[in-house]
C-alpha cells in the first residue's frame, strides 16, 4: 500500500509541477499534426453509442488535460505486475508481463500518451519501489526490526 501511494504521489506531484499535454490535447490546439483519439470507439462497436459519448463529456468536463506525465495508466499496470510477478510461475510470468505492454501500446496508439510518458511511468514504478524499499528498511533498522513509518497507519 505504501508503493501505491507513493506512485500515486509522486505522479500527482509531477502534474502540478511539469504540465504536460497528452497528444490528442495538443492536436486540437494545434501544436502537433492530428491525432486520433480512439479510446472511446470500442463502445460503438459493441452498440454502446451513448457510453462513448458520456465518456468523451465526462473526460471534457473533468479529466485533467495537462496530466500525461507520467503515464500513471502504464505506472499502476508495471507495479501491479511487479507485485504478482515473484508470486507465480514462470508459466504465467510472460502473461503478467504483457500486460503492462498491451496497456502502453494501447495509449500511445489511441493518442492518450506519448511514448515518453509510458516510459517516465515505468520509471516512476522501478523509483518508487527502490526508494521505499529504502525507507523501510531504514525505518526498522532504527526502531529495531518492527515498521512503525509511515506514523499515520496503524499496525496491529
Amino acid at each position: 500500500m505504501r508503493r501505491w501511494i507513493a506512485l500515486s504521489a509522486a505522479g500527482l506531484a509531477t502534474y502540478f509541477l511539469y504540465p504536460a499535454a497528452p497528444p490528442w490535447w495538443a492536436a486540437q490546439h494545434h501544436l502537433v499534426p492530428a491525432v486520433a483519439r480512439i479510446s472511446t470507439r470500442g463502445w460503438e462497436v459493441i452498440g454502446l453509442h451513448g457510453a462513448g459519448n458520456l465518456l468523451n463529456a465526462a473526460q471534457l468536463d473533468a479529466a485533467n488535460p495537462i496530466a500525461a506525465m507520467p503515464s500513471l495508466h502504464t505506472a499502476f499496470a508495471t507495479m501491479a505486475v511487479a507485485v504478482f510477478l515473484p508470486h507465480v510461475s514462470w508459466k504465467v510470468k510472460p502473461l503478467l508481463l504483457a500486460y503492462p505492454a498491451a496497456m502502453a501500446l494501447t495509449l500511445i496508439y489511441s493518442g492518450e500518451h506519448w511514448f515518453i510518458d509510458v516510459i517516465a511511468g515505468i520509471a516512476y514504478v522501478v523509483m518508487v519501489l527502490a526508494v521505499v524499499a529504502g525507507a523501510e528498511s531504514l525505518v526498522r533498522r532504527a526502531g529495531q526490526g518492527r515498521l512503525t513509518w509511515p506514523p499515520f497507519i496503524f499496525h496491529r
